[in-house]
């Protein structure tokens, strides 16, 4: 659905039902989330002191409170632990890449 107008430049016409977990709209949108905990952690490495960690721990537990509070309905433990730990992973991963570049 959100695919499509992305390619062909056709407008984005919502769809009234919600996105299936497990689609592969569902999975673009997990990576798109992703790379925005990357952009995120690179901020918060960025606007905090050099290699302290306290402000990085606090923007964690805030994502996993959010994940952890706003489940979503499947049986599968991988999409699960997808949805809740693609937020904490891409802070940690843009956090370090910034602190490995900021320190060269």
């Amino acid at each position: 659905m959100m695919v499509l107008p992305i390619v062909s430049g056709v407008p984005y016409m919502p769809n009234p039902k919600p996105v299936v977990v497990g689609s592969i709209e569902w999975c673009l949108l997990q990576l798109l989330g992703l790379l925005s905990a990357v952009l995120s952690g690179m901020s918060v490495a960025r606007w905090s002191k050099p290699n302290s960690w306290y402000s990085l721990l606090v923007v964690i537990f805030i994502a996993l409170s959010f994940s952890i509070l706003s489940p979503i309905q499947t049986e599968s433990v991988l999409l699960l632990a997808i949805w809740i730990f693609e937020m904490p992973i891409g802070l940690l991963i843009g956090f370090s890449l910034f602190n490995r570049y900021r320190s060269k």
